[in-house]
């Protein structure tokens, strides 16, 4: 419009009384104007043209604003721009309507050219005119002469996920953006420009913008980066690995689709630089040592508590952003998406007080928005062999009777004939005391002994209580989602049995997760995780060979040649129980079949997890999260052991006696035995926490904020039924006989009570907790990070000096690899120096601030209820605390043909929690309180090589390394008194795993082990030896080197795959002597080691050998064998953990409008073992007839997976 007709304009307004109407910013104004207000309209009409005059004067395109605005309509724009600019806006509305996602960097700029921006993914153009802009349609030739364009978009990845932190930049300029916490993003660039793409883990995109508009890119994930992940999960938001300065490993599904098992534990063993997993499970892989829990399998860059042995000192597992008190065993892997180890204090600081052991945080699988419905089903089908009984280092049944004869006549092994209450004789023993009762000649004797020396008990073993491990495993998975919600839903069942015939596990799992958004502002998440595991204990297996008086020994046999079962006797000597049987009492001989016929051990785990999350948009960058988690666990053993087994028959036995009338009478009722046990526990979380992220021209900041509370609710209980029928469901009431009177006889005629195994036990915490965390980034190559966490926990903190004090961390990153001094180097991809420092906490919760007592039941003397105070009261109590300094490198090199990152850490632990000797006038000889300290340090090193990388070839190299060390620190902790034992925790100067051993000086002339003192003083067994003085360092039991490898190859659709893992520099003592008691009575296994055989025997022995004779054998001379340095073996060894071959069906072989992608697999796993000590033990797995371990066979697994 011209001047003078805006001019008219107003003349209209001031003069006329008709409605006014004008479409100025697309704003409709309208006015009655009335006479009584002309004077005051002709006033108004003077300043008007005075103020029209000297603005439109001074108005100019060329003039300057800061402008910018992310997705919003044009209209909204222009109106904006309006305002900053002074020009007036005109055009119809109907012309700017259809344009409704416009995105312009914010900068300062021309208001011409800042016109041209909104305006060029549109068929608008402009006419100024003095202070007013009239919005047009362009003309063809306008249209085809734009040169200046807007590009604008949304980057995902394969599956459609939104990418966060995309570097987006145009290629041979400094021009560039991110994309925002939507994956989107928008940049002004000329016609015919190249914009490069690159994400952390991607392969980087060219794309050219030839024309205005919209262009949303898809990145397809690099097979070796993609290990090094560009997104990581805290547990509390998701950051990106390019910003952050903490310390993280991770493991994504990809990796864990390679070792097929239903257990976690042996998808990540190996795979992260730091990570320690024990996998000494057995055979099991969902059971890990007959149990549903790792315990302390676990362990991130070393020992931060001297609490080392319990739960306290594992890592915090995280599910879905909440603690967990699953284990690791209890998942199904295939419901996982990623698992995320934070390692150092910047990464876990944000769980403050129980974040000094590291933590684990787990993200489960979701489904994905405008995704059609796909379905997935897997199963995995394992066999193994059984264990390698020829590896258990035992005499045989000739050695062993050998042995006996010499204990016999040494006096160890005595008749039992005459005793009044006497122990269990093996057979040979018995046929030898025959002999000297002369009951049978030498010439029976030595038959009946030929017979027994040519058995062999192991092989009865192997074919009656061991069977082949099997494991089946089945997963079906329905996923998809809309443009408002998506859908992920699993079901798995497993079925595995173990080697020990009897022992079997059955795992089911659901998995359901949606997300629903709604009113574009809110969005919903719902997820419900729900275990149920069901494990048979009935199996004897290789127990069979350490079960004290029920030990099968070498000669003896569970099934003799003519397949009858064969009866021994472990209560008392064959002789008196064949007395008692013909007295009328229940018969009392064991045999291992009869068990596993009569046995029913059965526990149940039912585990449910459900969570609800709110987020809701308040502003731009600013969201709010409301979010409740519930959880339960419940764990209950039903034992029922019928009246045929052993155990119902020995205590029915045992609490029978013979009354003046040479009758019996029964303190206990006839029948089976049952125990119960239920162990539970609740959990409630509540969570409020805000959320900000924002991206302005070169910066990004992120920030959380928020506060928790957590409550834990346990309860347990345990009971026995005796006289139980399981048909019927009944079970008779006994007198625990409380007080004398009713006190029973037991069968030695002595006044015995009756266990009574009620006990109820229950326990509350709560937790309150304030937490932040923020970072903050320019121009996507300096990052500041910092997080604080504050907690309260009902167990700590009685003392106001000990209140709760906040954990905080702080954290640099420099990605120095995009600074212009390193332009140059092409050969740079990425690198990134990090560094943190900050504090971590550790709960220790078997300790108290106020005195904790267990009741126990009456006392049969006082008639009165017992207690017991079992911890003393400590009201100083506080958390373990951890500092941590870390220094990382990330780098990719050579078109990210090598990636991977190095860290160093120093951290020290303090406020450890430790027994503390006390006035025993106190009631107590110790007290458990924060009294100790360590100092440790450690290397991590990830490297992945892209060696190859063709169209139908590749080949890949991904290996961690690890070194992690630590000592105590207390200068005030000396060395104690008396050593029992040859590890000695808390010892100033070493780590808590040391081993103390003695300096083995050979045999005396009786054959009794001879030590060194700290002089080089030779010490006999009359000479003492009980403190440190006299043993010297081994080293330590766990490895301070340690890492794992794997192999990948793909050549055409076949992917072939080896993983590894090894440990280095560590000791294990070896298992010598083991079953060999030095009492003076011998009442120890015949199922002795092997190396006994070696024994001294005779003067001028000691001359051959360094095993303890039996004749004046003492406990103190076999312990200073065993634990000796001669005995001490280099525990290192390189794992073959398992080789896989898959094979992924081409196209042109599948349906697609059934299947859309098939594969097959086949792995070996448990390959071997190479070990560095001479006797070529696997440490690992030492046969001991304690532990009944041995090394694994090799199992054999077949997987299949079908896309529908």
């Amino acid at each position: 419009m011209k001047k003078k007709k805006i001019i008219s304009i107003l003349f209209e307004f001031v003069i006329n009384k008709k409605t006014f109407s004008t479409r100025a910013n697309h704003r409709a104004y309208r006015y009655n104007v009335t006479p009584p207000m002309r004077i005051t309209r002709i006033s108004f009409l003077l300043v008007m043209m005075l103020s029209l005059h000297i603005g439109l004067s001074a108005q100019s395109l060329t003039d300057k604003v800061s402008f910018g605005i992310k997705h919003q309509t044009l209209d909204n724009g222009l109106q904006t721009l309006g305002e900053l600019s002074g020009f007036k806006m005109s055009y119809s509305a109907d012309q700017v309507s259809q344009y409704k996602n416009i995105s312009v960097e914010k900068k300062t700029r021309t208001v011409e050219a800042t016109l041209n921006l909104l305006l060029a993914n549109t068929t608008l153009t402009f006419e100024a005119a003095g202070k007013n802009i009239l919005i047009v349609k362009k003309n063809k030739e306008q249209a085809a002469n734009s040169s200046s364009i807007l590009i604008s978009g949304t980057v995902t990845d394969a599956g459609s996920e939104l990418l966060p932190g995309v570097s987006i930049r145009v290629k041979g300029s400094n021009t560039g953006t991110i994309t925002d916490v939507d994956g989107k993003y928008s940049i002004e660039v000329v016609k015919g420009d190249v914009l490069i793409l690159s994400y952390l883990g991607y392969n980087p995109k060219e794309v050219q913008a030839t024309a205005s508009g919209v262009i949303n890119v898809s990145l397809t994930p690099n097979s070796v980066l993609l290990s090094e992940v560009s997104v990581v999960s805290n547990g509390y938001q998701v950051v990106s690995k390019e910003r952050s300065t903490g310390s993280f490993g991770h493991i994504g599904k990809e990796k864990l689709s390679i070792a097929k098992s239903p257990g976690v534990l042996d998808k990540i063993k190996g795979q992260v630089a730091g990570l320690l997993v024990d996998t000494r499970h057995g055979d099991g892989t969902f059971t890990y040592r007959n149990e549903h829990t790792e315990g302390s399998a676990l362990n991130i860059r070393g020992i931060n508590s001297l609490q080392s042995f319990y739960a306290d000192s594992s890592p915090l597992v995280v599910i879905d952003g909440f603690p967990t008190s699953f284990d690791l065993t209890t998942l199904n892997p295939e419901n996982i998406e990623d698992i995320t180890f934070l390692k150092d204090a910047s990464a876990a600081s944000i769980w403050g007080a129980r974040a000094a052991n590291g933590v684990i945080v787990i993200r489960t699988k979701k489904g994905n928005k405008n995704t059609p419905v796909s379905i997935n089903f897997s199963t995995v089908l394992s066999m193994s062999g059984k264990p390698d009984l020829k590896k258990f280092s035992t005499l045989n049944s000739s050695q062993t009777i050998d042995y006996v004869q010499e204990m016999i006549g040494l006096g160890r092994i005595q008749d039992q004939i005459n005793v009044p209450q006497p122990l269990p004789l093996d057979q040979a023993s018995e046929l030898i005391f025959q002999n000297k009762r002369g009951e049978i000649d030498d010439a029976t004797l030595n038959a009946k002994l030929n017979i027994l020396r040519n058995r062999n008990g192991l092989n009865q073993v192997d074919k009656y209580l061991l069977n082949n491990p099997w494991m089946q495993q089945y997963n079906i998975s329905l996923t998809g989602g809309n443009e408002n919600s998506s859908y992920y839903v699993n079901g798995s069942y497993a079925k595995e049995a173990q080697s020990t015939k009897g022992n079997q596990s059955d795992r089911a799992t659901i998995t359901a997760n949606n997300d629903f958004k709604f009113y574009d502002r809110f969005t919903l998440t719902t997820r419900i995780n729900a275990t149920w595991l069901k494990d048979k204990k009935n199996g004897i297996g290789l127990n069979a060979l350490n079960s004290a008086n029920k030990t099968l020994h070498p000669f003896d046999q569970i099934v003799d040649e003519t397949g009858k079962r064969v009866q021994r006797y472990p209560a008392y000597f064959s002789g008196r129980v064949k007395n008692l049987e013909s007295l009328g009492y229940l018969p009392w001989g064991y045999n291992e079949l009869d068990e596993l016929d009569n046995s029913d051990n059965t526990s149940n785990q039912d585990l449910i997890q459900v969570s609800t999350n709110l987020n809701t948009k308040i502003a731009k960058g600013l969201t709010l999260d409301l979010t409740y988690r519930y959880e339960s666990n419940v764990y209950s053993t039903d034992n029922y052991s019928n009246q045929y087994t052993y155990a119902a028959r020995d205590l029915v036995n045992h609490y029978t006696s013979l009354n003046a009338d040479n009758e019996l009478v029964y303190g206990l009722p006839k029948g089976g035995l049952f125990d119960n046990s239920i162990e539970s526990s609740k959990q409630k979380s509540y969570r409020a926490q805000l959320n900000f992220d924002n991206t302005w021209k070169d910066h990004m900041f992120t920030a959380i904020a928020g506060t928790e509370l957590r409550s834990v609710d346990g309860k347990g209980k345990t009971f026995r039924y005796y006289g139980y029928n399981d048909q019927t469901q009944t079970h008779s009431p006994i007198d625990y006989g409380i007080t004398n009177a009713s006190m029973p006889y037991n069968v030695d005629g002595y006044q015995e009570p009756v266990i009574d195994y009620t006990n109820t036990s229950a326990n509350v915490e709560r937790y309150l907790s304030y937490y932040s965390n923020a970072a903050y980034t320019y121009k996507n190559k300096y990052t500041a990070s910092g997080s604080i966490r504050l907690d309260d926990y009902n167990y700590y903190g009685r003392n106001a000096n000990n209140n709760p004090k906040p954990m905080y961390s702080t954290g640099l990153a420099w990605m120095i690899g995009k600074e212009e001094f390193l332009s140059k180097a092409s050969f740079i991809d990425q690198l990134k120096l990090r560094l943190s420092y900050g504090f971590n906490g550790n709960i220790v919760r078997n300790v108290f601030p106020y005195t904790a007592m267990r009741m126990g039941n009456y006392d049969p003397y006082s008639n009165a209820v017992a207690g017991m105070i079992y911890s003393a009261a400590n009201p100083n109590l506080k958390w373990e605390k951890t500092k941590q300094l870390n220094f990382g490198i990330d780098f990719a090199f050579f078109n990210n043909i090598l990636s991977g990152t190095v860290e160093y850490y120093d951290k020290h632990s303090s406020d450890l929690i430790k027994d503390v000797l006390v006035n025993p006038t106190n009631g107590f000889v110790s007290i458990q309180k924060n009294a100790s300290s360590m100092q440790g340090h450690g290397v991590d090193v990830t490297l992945n090589l892209k060696a190859l990388d063709l169209k139908n070839y590749g080949l890949t190299i991904n290996a961690n390394f690890a070194y992690n060390t630590h000592k105590v620190t207390d200068g005030d902790l000396i060395a104690p008194s008396y050593v029992f034992y040859s590890n000695i925790p808390n010892l100033y100067g070493y780590p808590i795993d040391n081993l103390f051993v003695y300096r083995f000086a050979g045999l005396d002339a009786q054959g009794q082990s001879q030590v060194l003192d700290k002089n080089g003083k030779i010490l006999t067994i009359n000479d003492d030896a009980s403190t440190i003085n006299e043993r010297v360092y081994a080293g330590r039991t766990s490895p301070p080197y340690f890492g794992g490898a794997q192999f990948s190859a793909r050549i055409y659709n076949f992917d072939i795959s080896l993983m590894t893992s090894y440990k280095f520099g560590h000791k294990a003592l070896r298992n010598a002597l083991l079953g060999v008691q030095a009492d003076s009575q011998y009442r120890g296994y015949l199922v002795a080691d092997a190396s006994l055989n070696d024994r001294w025997r005779k003067p001028g022995d000691e001359q051959n050998t360094n095993v303890p004779g039996m004749e004046y054998l003492t406990a103190a001379s076999l312990t200073r064998y065993q634990e000796s340095d001669i005995n001490v073996l280099n525990a290192s060894q390189i794992r073959l953990e398992q080789l896989s071959v898959s094979y992924t069906l081409p196209e042109k072989l599948i349906n697609k409008k059934v299947i859309k992608g098939m594969s097959l697999s086949a792995s070996v796993r448990n390959l071997g073992v190479i070990v560095f000590n001479k006797y070529g033990i696997d440490t690992d797995y030492q046969s001991s007839l304690i532990s009944g371990v041995l090394p694994l066979a090799k199992t054999y697994v077949f997987s299949l997976n079908i896309n529908l």
